[in-house]
């Protein structure tokens, strides 16, 4: 199982509100983001009015056949410090 090379995006939504398409492109744990065995760690600042997100999209704009599989998310409020987990 290798990975994407594709650009892959997060879109954060709470209640009626949501984010832009957010591209994640600088993990901070390594150079080469979403490869097999990997936990990337990405840092990105979304809309004050988004505070304690209830569901996230996550997409690519590779082919359709490219692969992508993400165990489960975690998402931190750098601010409050509360985390959710998305599985």
């Amino acid at each position: 199982m290798g990975g994407t090379d594709a650009n892959v995006y997060i879109r954060l939504h709470e209640g009626e509100k949501s984010t832009e398409d957010i591209l994640l492109n600088n993990s901070l744990t390594h150079n080469n983001a979403f490869e097999a065995g990997h936990i990337d760690v990405f840092e990105v600042g979304i809309p004050q009015e988004i505070k304690s997100p209830d569901r996230i999209e996550i997409f690519h704009d590779g082919k359709k056949h490219d692969g992508l599989y993400l165990k489960w998310i975690e998402i931190m409020n750098m601010n409050t410090l509360e985390r959710k987990w998305f599985e």
